[in-house]
């Protein structure tokens, strides 16, 4: 039996660091594309549109976006990319916020091939809805290298905004989020294993460099004065 369940690890652990290619459509707003997510080992690149790409380094969280119009690139270092979470989220020093919960909506619809459990969370003037599909074939993998992905790098400044993907029961193939009346919906279109070109990670030699990102640092809290001797 322990052998049976070793070898059921091992595979999981080949399958997150094996090669994947998740894909999905994002409509609404301004954000109206497509967004594809390749990993390559301890490797990502995020295609947020044909002009606009971000490469992210795992392990380190350093990332460089690439602007493919304008030929380009600007790097962001790991350090930089905790700095922005700070800011995004309004943070100083020592403080936090309470990660959101997924909560049943007691309903069930179908997406495309998929029949899906809605769930819905919020946080702040953000509310979402998921259509999640528990029985989405091989779904742990993928949520294991999105988890790896979210925890690097600029992703990383999201993360405690949505609930831990831990806590999903399966795999989110819609969203819909609305903030400040905009609605925003993200489907899945599909999420592969297979080989994946390692120059995608590369930056290409005629891109040149731009000034890196530089964000303030936070100012700690004045030192409360000691009470004068009596």
């Amino acid at each position: 039996m322990l052998r049976l369940t070793s070898l059921l690890l091992l595979s999981l652990v080949l399958r997150v660091h094996a090669d994947w290619t998740i894909t999905q459509k994002v409509e609404g707003g301004l954000n109206s594309s497509q967004m594809t997510l390749k990993i390559k080992g301890d490797q990502a690149r995020l295609d947020l549109s044909p002009g606009i790409a971000v490469l992210t380094d795992l392990k380190t969280g350093d990332s460089t976006t690439l602007n493919n119009g304008a030929r380009v690139y600007m790097k962001i270092p790991g350090t930089e990319s905790a700095k922005l979470r700070e800011s995004a989220l309004g943070l100083k020093d020592g403080a936090g916020i309470e990660t959101p919960k997924l909560a049943p909506a007691n309903r069930k619809e179908k997406i495309g091939e998929y029949e899906c459990e809605v769930f819905t969370w919020g946080i702040g003037e953000l509310k979402v809805t998921d259509w999640i599909a528990t029985k989405y074939p091989n779904f742990a993998p993928v949520l294991e290298v999105l988890a790896r992905f979210q925890n690097a790098g600029p992703a990383k400044a999201a993360q405690p905004l949505m609930p831990p993907l831990e806590s999903f029961p399966g795999m989110v193939v819609k969203r819909e989020m609305t903030h400040r009346g905009t609605v925003t919906t993200t489907t899945l279109i599909s999420a592969k294993e297979g080989p994946v070109d390692a120059k995608l990670f590369e930056i290409p030699a005629d891109y040149k460099a731009q000034p890196a990102l530089q964000l303030p640092t936070s100012t700690p809290a004045p030192a409360t004065p000691a009470p004068a001797a009596k």
